[in-house]
Parts: structure tokens; sequence; C-alpha cells
């Protein structure tokens, strides 16, 4: 008989003995030889553990964050007070529109950029759209060109 033949005929064997005391034991003799817990036997199942999410973009700790030099931080603009957008009195919008057409009048034939117009008024830019835009519906100025190359000139009026 050969090495091989004997190690499969012992195995054969052993994993019958281990099958027939299986078989014969109960399960609680099967729990208690490998020190499992015993089961526990409920008419309901078990609620479920709620699951914690991680959101997809969490932030990454600071340790995992490249060694790069850090930037330094941009001052962030004041909020506006309340957090809302403020409305001026038509009352002030008329009246900017009307010196807006007196610094266009000024200027002469080569009419002025809303920049220029800006500056010679000491407002902000985006404060004076309004304005213009009733001053050229109202026929005091007129736009020449568009968009960035766009001039205000004083519009004459007809005489009669």
């Amino acid at each position: 008989m050969s090495l091989k033949n004997a190690i499969e005929s012992i195995h054969a064997e052993y994993e019958a003995r281990i099958l027939a005391a299986v078989r014969a034991a109960s399960a609680a003799d099967i729990l208690d030889a490998f020190n499992a817990p015993a089961l526990s036997v409920s008419k309901a199942p078990a609620a479920a553990k709620p699951v914690k999410r991680i959101a997809k973009h969490a932030p990454k700790p600071a340790a995992a964050k490249s060694a790069k030099p850090a930037k330094a931080a941009k001052q962030a603009k004041p909020a506006k007070a309340g957090g809302k957008r403020f409305r001026r009195p038509s009352g002030e919008v008329n009246a900017v529109a009307d010196k807006v057409a007196v610094v266009v009048k000024e200027a002469g034939e080569g009419g002025l950029a809303i920049s220029d117009i800006a500056l010679k008024l000491a407002v902000n830019k985006t404060e004076l759209l309004r304005p213009i835009q009733l001053a050229v519906g109202d026929g005091f100025i007129k736009k020449v060109g568009d968009r960035r190359s766009a001039k205000y000139v004083y519009n004459k009026p007809a005489t009669a």
C-alpha cells in the first residue's frame, strides 16, 4: 500500500467519524463545542441598524491634504445689510439719470463710456445701468455702439 492510499483511507475514516458525531449531537452541543453564542428564536426579525451615510464630497481631513504652501485667503466682501437687495427710490434714480445727461452733454460730440460716466459722478458702474437706461428711454442721450465699445452721446432735442 502506498503512502497516498494510506492517507486517503485515514482521511475517509476521520471524516466519517466526525459526520457521525455531528449528526448525533444537538445544536446546543455543537455551539458549545465551538464557543459560539446560542441562537435566540424570536417571532419578529431584528430591526436593522441605521446606516451612517457619508457625503460624496465630504471634506478631507487636514492630514490627507498635500504639503503645498497655503495661499493667502481672499478677503470676503462685506455682506449687505439684511441680506436683501436694496432698491433705490424712483426719484433718486431719476435724479441720477438727469446728472448722467448733464455729464454726457458736457463731454461733447465724442460721448462717454459708462466707466467714464461712473468716474465723473464718483459712483459704481453697476449703479448707473438703470439711470442710463432711463435717460436713453427718455431721449436725453443715445447709445452709439454695442457692449464694451458702447458710448453715450447727448441727443440734441429737435427744434420746432
